[in-house]
């Protein structure tokens, strides 16, 4: 019977085992799947704590829906029933000199859909929106190179747009500056509209016009997201391993060894690592020097978030309960990236007298916070809250979690250093990657490269 080892328990690794399972089972091959997890759970950076009618996240508290795999595995799973949407009575907001103010809904991911939107985004100046409105005049423009984010987004947009609300938003969902991401690795999509149309505030009309999906834009889970996880745990008929330090594997005549921290061996026929690239570097060692070195290239970011919770009866009478967050831009010089008011984005997470605040540290040039001691990160935090939110008082609560090096870094160069990874990977036959360092670091991309990775390893073996 065929073994097939997956390293890594988070939602790349096990999404990888469920669609395996799924798949050889559609074909009536037998098949023996383990999973292997370092730490003490399974779910890798997707976190829910719950207690006393609280539900807290400690990674992301949602996923997009504009990509489907997450919705289709929900199908899968037969948990859509489980999903709840985003609070859409809600503003998002930039604090913008001290102050916050909305951001425009008129967003198609990120990008206006009309003049209008753009005229209505409070945060720009006069001249910052007629730079952004001069997009519409833009030509066609084939990029053949990788260009970085942030020149992308100023050609099209304007220095100030860029500051004021793209790089803060960047920041939030990828931990970096955009000055040194890869526009073709992180939005194809947006390179590809640029190819056909040149403006993207036109382009983004004529796509919303065509298709307008009935899902809002983020979804989660009414237990939080750890549910998705525990779906996929339930439906495995698999072994699980956790606390399992993975060392190194050796190549053998019959596949694989995988030796861990106690110096055990474990055979395997085909080894998926849905490790993050900086661990798998040192796992993949001693069967390939080359691939340890190409992994070793890619660079991560740290953060933290820590969640807190204020009884409403103790908070200032100002403060917009209307507001699903906000974001800062760099120039502010802040030391938290933005808030989430997490109980007023999704329902189920805190009884109605009580307020969770999600606020968020590192990210570039400040991932050196993420280090501090939590009384010291409590308190950074609690200064920005009293000076932007006005908040005094002390919390009920809070809980904090650190993601050192969990933020890792498409930079320009991206597509060619897949493409040597690729080169590398095609001559150590029974050896997949997946997961958050190479097609994609969201949930659904996590998700959908899952799937892709399990398809070729059930037409590879079978």
């Amino acid at each position: 019977m065929t073994q097939i080892t997956i390293i890594g328990g988070g939602i790349a690794g096990l999404t990888t085992a469920f669609y395996l399972q799924k798949f050889m089972s559609e074909k009536n091959c037998p098949l023996t799947c383990n999973v292997m997890e370092m730490s003490d759970d399974v779910g890798g950076k997707i976190v829910t704590k719950k207690f006393d009618n609280f539900t807290v996240e400690g990674g992301p508290d949602s996923f997009i829906t504009r990509k489907q795999s997450v919705l289709d595995l929900c199908r899968d799973l037969d948990i859509e029933d489980k999903q709840i949407p985003i609070n859409s009575y809600n503003d998002f907001h930039i604090l913008s000199q001290n102050k916050l103010v909305p951001l425009s809904q008129g967003l198609y991911s990120g990008i206006p859909e009309s003049l209008e939107s753009v005229y209505e985004m409070t945060a720009l100046s006069f001249a910052g929106k007629v730079q952004m409105m001069a997009d519409i005049f833009l030509p066609p423009r084939l990029l053949e190179q990788d260009e970085n984010l942030a020149d992308f987004l100023k050609r099209h947009f304007g220095n100030e747009a860029f500051e004021t609300i793209y790089a803060p938003i960047m920041a939030g969902i990828y931990g970096a500056s955009p000055e040194k991401l890869s526009i073709h690795s992180l939005y194809p999509q947006l390179v590809e509209l640029e190819r056909k149309h040149g403006s993207l505030i036109n382009s983004i009309a004529q796509l919303k016009g065509k298709s307008v999906s009935k899902n809002p834009v983020f979804k989660s889970f009414k237990n939080g997201m750890h549910e998705l996880i525990e779906s996929l745990t339930n439906q495995l008929d698999c072994d699980i391993k956790t606390n399992m330090q993975i060392v190194t594997i050796k190549k053998t005549q019959s596949g694989y060894d995988i030796v861990d921290s106690k110096n055990q061996r474990h055979h395997a026929d085909a080894v998926v690592l849905a490790t993050p690239a900086c661990n798998t570097t040192e796992i993949i060692a001693d069967i390939s020097d080359n691939l340890a070195q190409l992994l070793n290239k890619i660079h991560y970011t740290s953060s933290a978030t820590i969640t807190l919770g204020y009884k409403l009866s103790d908070l200032p009478a100002s403060l917009d309960l209307h507001s699903s967050g906000f974001l800062i831009p760099f120039k502010q010089n802040r030391n938290i990236m933005g808030c989430a008011l997490a109980s007023r984005k999704f329902n189920y997470r805190a009884p109605k007298d009580v307020l969770l605040i999600r606020a968020f540290i590192g990210g570039p040039e400040k991932s050196h916070l993420v280090s501090l001691p939590e009384d010291e990160l409590l308190n950074l935090v609690n200064k920005e809250l009293s000076d932007i939110l006005k908040i005094n008082c002390d919390p009920l609560f809070h809980k904090l979690f650190r993601w050192h090096n969990g933020n890792p870094q498409y930079e320009v160069g991206h597509r060619d250093w897949l493409s040597s990874l690729n080169s590398v990977l095609s001559r150590l036959p029974g050896i997949y990657l997946t997961g958050s360092s190479y097609y994609g670091i969201g949930i659904p991309d996590c998700v959908h490269h899952a799937k892709i990775t399990a398809e070729k390893i059930a037409s590879d073996l079978f």
